[in-house]
């Protein structure tokens, strides 16, 4: 079902004449929950966890905008999901330094665009403030 919608998007956008000048973003929340029968192996852990299984997950940018190169290409550099916003403000043509400082998230479209250099070197994990202790 998702790869239908994705693919109806996909095809709006082109028969729209648009998706040139688009960048197609898809991404997952936290890992899977074992307890409902979700398995993230070969990642340790899962939903709620600090693990990989809970806090690495699969995501994709495509756009036309973005070099060839680029298109299919893997990365295992560090990407926070506070990392969007500035990232898609980039992409809309903003400049990421007019947002906030208050806020967390880095610009990572040069990475996205093929840049090999690290945008940042620490990510915060497993801070929850619902948590009674």
């Amino acid at each position: 079902a998702l790869d239908n919608a994705v693919k109806l998007v996909y095809d709006s956008l082109v028969d729209s004449g648009i998706m040139d000048e688009t960048y197609l973003i898809m991404a997952s929340d936290n890992g899977g929950c074992p307890s409902d029968g979700s398995n993230n192996y070969p990642l340790r852990g899962g939903k709620f966890d600090a693990f990989e299984g809970g806090v690495r997950v699969p995501s994709f940018v495509y756009s036309p905008l973005l070099p060839e190169s680029q298109w299919g290409a893997e990365s295992s550099k560090l990407f926070h999901v506070s990392d969007w916003l500035p990232t898609i403000y980039a992409m809309g043509g903003g400049d990421s330094s007019d947002l906030p400082e208050a806020i967390d998230g880095v610009n990572q479209l040069d990475h996205i665009s093929g840049s090999d250099t690290d945008a940042r070197d620490s990510i915060l994990l497993h801070l929850n403030a619902w948590e009674e202790e």
